[in-house]
């Protein structure tokens, strides 16, 4: 069963047991993302080759890193939410199967993209049908745009939820590919996107409260730099293009150390709320993918479907739950290490189990004096 504030506190209970501290793995996740994109803008900006070929090459290449890195980021969210061993390493297994991260990421924006169009073209000619046959009456034609722009947007939100576990299936099972990946993320997501997205809606409070205080530290400032001093540098423009450009850039650049230091600031809430949803979203996964239910069947006593833990003593035979709506648990394919120490388990148990041979019984000790007395009995004068 779904339960919503369940999945969230589990995910928490799963971050307090990591092991690295996982605000250090998405520091250093923020960091080879956030942080080397700022590092490359700097660079070809600052160098002026932001607009020629090597500036785009180098944002290419930034851009298919942090594809390959989000993808990552999902293995170590996946094993955190599956009490697996985690660490710096799993934000790098992406990189073992780099081209299948990278087309899941492309992928999903196309597909995302092409049904976005298509939505737009098809509320586009609906609203165009009905703003002619309400020519007239501005009010109404007003009221029919919002509304068309509105169910727009939900139809997009809709196309994204189609693909909201692609990373997570992917990393599930990487040698499906990227296709098999996107078609178990449309097909567990089946029935249950609204339940996902009210997942993701109840972390916006957190989004803005990061927002408020990078506003904050931007109004500071402003307040520390003065505003005279802005308004003297804007009135300062005579008309030229090439003046306006560089006044344009001196604010830019004056500002984003402002930015810099309210993204600091804001660091540890940032760090926070990114392993708090992606661990959540892995949980949410474990619901649509089965694997609560392969734990349950297993007799688990850590999770069950309903979220809760099971009871102590589980009966041999359970009532089998219904069907995971993503059909039955599919993990990826083992290791030949871990398929030989698994078996090398196996023949062990077994041993124990099987006895050795037939048990002998004890022999008591009254039987033990009759049977002496009735040899003395038999026993004849000569034999003594």
């Amino acid at each position: 069963m779904y339960n919503r504030k369940a999945f969230k506190r589990e995910a928490k209970e799963r971050m307090r047991e990591s092991t690295p501290h996982y605000m250090l793995v998405i520091l250093v996740y923020v960091l080879l993302t956030t942080g080397v994109t700022y590092a490359v803008n700097f660079l070809t900006g600052a160098t002026g080759i932001a607009e020629g070929i090597l500036g785009m090459f180098l944002n290419l290449l930034v851009t298919l890193f942090g594809m390959v890195m989000v993808v990552g980021l999902s293995y170590y969210a996946l094993n955190l939410a599956r009490r697996k061993p985690t660490g710096m390493g799993n934000l790098f297994e992406g990189f073992s199967f780099a081209g299948r991260a990278i087309g899941v990421r492309l992928l999903v924006a196309i597909y995302t993209f092409l049904w976005s169009m298509l939505g737009v073209v098809v509320v586009g000619v609906i609203a165009g049908v009905a703003m002619v046959l309400s020519e007239g009456a501005p009010f109404v034609s007003t009221i029919l745009l919002v509304v068309a722009y509105i169910a727009l947007v939900v139809f997009v939100v809709f196309i994204s939820l189609r693909y909201a576990m692609a990373d997570f299936a992917l990393v599930e099972n990487p040698d499906g590919g990227a296709g098999a990946a996107i078609r178990r993320s449309v097909q567990m997501m089946k029935g249950h996107k609204g339940k996902f997205f009210v997942l993701r809606l109840s972390f916006i409070g957190w989004g803005l409260l990061i927002a408020l205080i990078g506003m904050a530290v931007m109004a500071v400032g402003v307040l520390i730099t003065g505003v005279d001093w802005f308004v003297s540098l804007v009135s300062s423009v005579d008309g030229d293009a090439m003046d306006a450009y560089n006044v344009t850039m001196e604010v830019v650049g004056h500002l984003s150390i402002w930015t810099i230091i309210a993204e600091v600031v804001s660091l540890p809430l940032i760090l926070w709320l990114t392993a708090y949803q992606h661990t959540s979203f892995a949980r949410f996964y474990n619901y649509v993918c089965g694997y609560d239910y392969h734990l349950y069947m297993k007799g688990d006593q850590q999770d069950a479907p309903s979220g809760q833990p099971l009871p102590e003593s589980i009966p041999v035979e359970r009532p089998e739950p219904p069907t995971p709506p993503g059909g039955f648990y599919n993990p990826a394919p083992k290791l030949e290490e871990d398929v030989a120490a698994e078996t090398a388990e196996e023949s062990v148990e077994e041993s124990k189990e099987e006895p050795a041979g037939e048990p002998v019984e004890p022999m008591e000790l009254e039987e033990i004096l009759e049977e002496l007395e009735e040899s003395a009995e038999n026993e004849t004068p000569e034999e003594v």
